[in-house]
């Protein structure tokens, strides 16, 4: 498994128009994401008054409903996204809530929603970096220019939006009258350039690029992927196995034995090790957050998905006795970024777009 993300850019096709689902992933069968809500304020004897409280999230992966079940079970989808959030992973046991939710490819005959997941459209899915509208290399005649854009997921309210991924030759007016909104630096935490919510916004933008033939179409940043790695000397991987979450990789490497010393009596490492990783891509070096000497002949095995109803844990690098996350999670491209309190920013219903 490549370090690039392995959770597709979900599509979810509505009357209204496609909407999607930003490093969706399919569980079971159903539709979801990865999001943290806000935990309660841990007990602390110790902490003083002036000292800040801390923040604390926790992950879990929250499900997307389907309006028209929803609606003919006489049931409220606000209300239902709100559950969800302080009900994380009920819902796919739930006697009710279980058959309103979305899955992958498997509608109903005549089901206006089908969840699928995103494919680049035919006329620009063999283009490549050379061919966006802003570069004044040349672009075979037979391709089209290309309006890219990034989904964005906001990890606690699970609001999405799409950001323009470049310049165009369309003045900043045209731009507003298609939908889109300039964001300056630093609002929002977001980077600053041109942002929708609505994926019809992002189309009538590739219509005003006074560009013949521009249609837009959607890529999203690989997230870094959580890998263990076994080492056979000092930077020399023998094996290596990527993982879906920082949790179930963590499991694992809790569940390997330990070798009997971690270095010999001149302070030198031990080999083989067991290191737990970020991996960003190909061309990047992996970012170790553990490693521990084996013994030799380590064979690293997945085990079997977790079963219904899976909670995502604890993260794992919290000292004992705190609760979930700190108030970090990563980004569309990879970096690690301040969560926002979700009372700030509550959730849509099916919004996934």
């Amino acid at each position: 498994m490549s370090a690039a993300t392995t959770w597709p850019l979900g599509q979810v096709l509505t009357p209204t128009g496609p909407r999607f689902v930003a490093h969706a992933h399919a569980y079971h069968g159903f539709l979801v994401q990865r999001r943290y809500r806000r935990l309660p304020v841990p007990a602390d004897p110790f902490r003083t008054a002036e000292a800040p409280a801390p923040v604390c999230y926790e992950p879990y992966l929250h499900p997307f409903w389907h309006p028209e079940r929803v609606s003919a079970a006489g049931l409220s989808l606000p209300a239902l996204e709100a559950w969800a959030r302080d009900h994380p992973g009920q819902a796919f046991t739930h006697p009710t809530y279980r058959g309103l939710l979305l899955r992958w490819d498997h509608p109903a005959p005549g089901d206006a929603y089908r969840v699928s997941a995103y494919q680049l459209p035919a006329a620009v899915q063999e283009a490549d970096d050379d061919w966006y509208v802003n570069v004044k290399a040349r672009r075979p005649a037979e391709r089209p220019p290309i309006l890219f854009f990034t989904p964005t997921t906001d990890w606690v309210s699970g609001r999405t939006r799409y950001r323009l991924d470049h310049d165009v030759p369309a003045e900043r007016s045209t731009l507003r009258e298609a939908g889109l909104q300039w964001v300056p630096q630093g609002e929002d935490g977001a980077a600053p350039g041109w942002y929708t919510r609505e994926w019809a916004a992002a189309q009538a933008a590739a219509q005003a690029a006074r560009l013949e033939g521009c249609v837009a179409a959607l890529r999203q940043h690989p997230l870094p992927a959580p890998t263990l790695l076994v080492y056979e000397g000092p930077g020399l991987v023998r094996s290596r196995q990527s993982f879906a979450t920082i949790e179930q990789a963590w499991a694992v490497y809790q569940q390997v034995p330990r070798a009997a010393a971690e270095c010999t009596r001149e302070g030198a490492q031990l080999y083989p090790r067991l290191a737990l990783a970020w991996e960003r891509g190909a061309h990047a070096p992996a970012q170790l957050l553990a490693d521990q000497a084996q013994p030799t002949g380590l064979v690293l095995h997945r085990g079997p998905d977790p079963t219904l109803p899976y909670l995502i844990p604890a993260f794992a690098f919290q000292r004992p006795g705190q609760p979930a996350a700190p108030a970090y999670a990563p980004s569309s491209d990879g970096q690690w970024v301040p969560v926002p309190d979700p009372a700030l920013d509550p959730a849509p219903g099916l919004r996934a777009g």
